[in-house]
């Protein structure tokens, strides 16, 4: 636990990255499946949703890419990390502009779908990063906080987004969703 008073400021940036990272993906995995479906949404509308994880299966393919170009200005991680937290609060943003109906599912699959891709790719950074600053023991306890992050992410993204819709509708509540991976690039 001392550990990571010492490096809390990582252990929060990191904290927050993860945190962010799960968001589109529960906001795809079971909020926007409900959403739909209320709004009349047939099945096969609904049938290629889970693509919208693929980039999580498949970001080995690129992580050689991440690893080894980057902006000196900007940094090896930060070079990647910036950008696509702009794009993930972006794809939110704009999903809360367009609005979850069954008219615009297609679009609101590829908006959270280029998310994923974006929360994907910056979680190899993100990995590197963490990999960069520290070692041992307190490796463990980050690989702790990256699970719980994710996952956190998730639920708030799914579970948390469908409560917060009920009191302030869909677009606050995207838009609520969007305030974590733009408040993680304050970090």
């Amino acid at each position: 636990m001392r550990q990571l008073l010492q490096h809390r400021h990582l252990v929060l940036t990191l904290g927050l990255l993860y945190f962010s990272q799960g968001i589109p993906i529960g906001i795809a995995m079971d909020a926007l499946p409900t959403l739909l479906r209320h709004d009349g949404a047939s099945l096969q509308a609904l049938a290629f949703l889970p693509l919208v994880g693929l980039p999580w299966v498949v970001k080995f393919l690129w992580a050689p890419l991440v690893d080894n170009h980057w902006s000196p200005r900007f940094g090896r991680r930060r070079s990647w990390i910036i950008p696509l937290q702009c794009v993930v609060t972006l794809c939110l943003i704009l999903l809360s502009a367009v609005g979850i109906s069954a008219a615009a599912a297609g679009l609101c699959v590829a908006l959270l779908a280029v998310a994923s891709l974006a929360s994907a790719t910056q979680d190899i950074a993100t990995d590197g990063m963490a990999a960069e600053h520290v070692s041992g023991e307190l490796l463990s306890r980050v690989n702790a906080i990256q699970i719980a992050g994710v996952m956190s992410g998730f639920f708030v993204g799914g579970a948390g987004m469908m409560m917060l819709s009920a009191r302030v509708g869909v677009q606050g509540a995207l838009l609520a969703m969007a305030i974590f991976p733009a408040v993680s690039l304050l970090e």
